[in-house]
């Protein structure tokens, strides 16, 4: 598991950790182990104490996915929004050419995902940059590419109104 921490986009001091399993069985039988394990078990008992607000999950699955990846990268830049009723194969396909053509213009690889729980039909893109110096790089080129600015303004209706939303997270190990 990969511990991160909300830099940006949310509150701060949130820490979320993720993982990649083959399979929801797959993550069933890991959280089936988890729980058979004391010493696990004690550790979690210990950060309950910690906590504030409840523990919320999710899964998601690869739809697809750009350019190199970069599994080490320090930072994670995640964008959101669900997917409107009736738009979901636009939407979908919105998205991967999207990826595609953030993915040509920066240079840095992503995915594209889509929820499997929670908000029905919600889909992120998600990108790991290895520095915040990478991230501004990026961020420079997409906003100066027209093109870009094009397919944004082209998605319309396919998405919720007002469930966009954009988030930076720093690896903590």
């Amino acid at each position: 598991m990969t511990p991160w921490t909300t830099v940006y986009g949310a509150p701060l001091g949130i820490v979320t950790f993720s993982c990649r399993v083959d399979s929801l069985a797959a993550m069933g039988k890991l959280d089936a182990d988890l729980a058979a394990d004391k010493a696990y078990i004690d550790v979690v008992a210990t950060a309950a104490g910690q906590l504030v607000g409840p523990i919320q999950d999710t899964a998601a699955q690869f739809v697809a996915m750009s350019g190199e990846p970069n599994l080490a990268g320090k930072y994670a830049g995640i964008v959101s929004a669900q997917a409107a009723g009736g738009k979901i194969a636009e939407s979908m396909g919105w998205g991967i050419d999207i990826l595609n053509h953030v993915t040509s213009v920066t240079g840095v690889g992503g995915s594209f995902v889509r929820s499997l729980f929670g908000d029905w039909g919600r889909v992120s893109w998600i990108a790991l940059y290895d520095s915040l110096e990478e991230l501004d790089a990026a961020e420079a080129k997409q906003s100066s590419d027209a093109a870009y600015i094009e397919k944004l303004d082209r998605a319309g209706d396919l998405f919720v109104e007002g469930s966009a939303t954009q988030i930076l997270l720093r690896r903590l190990s």
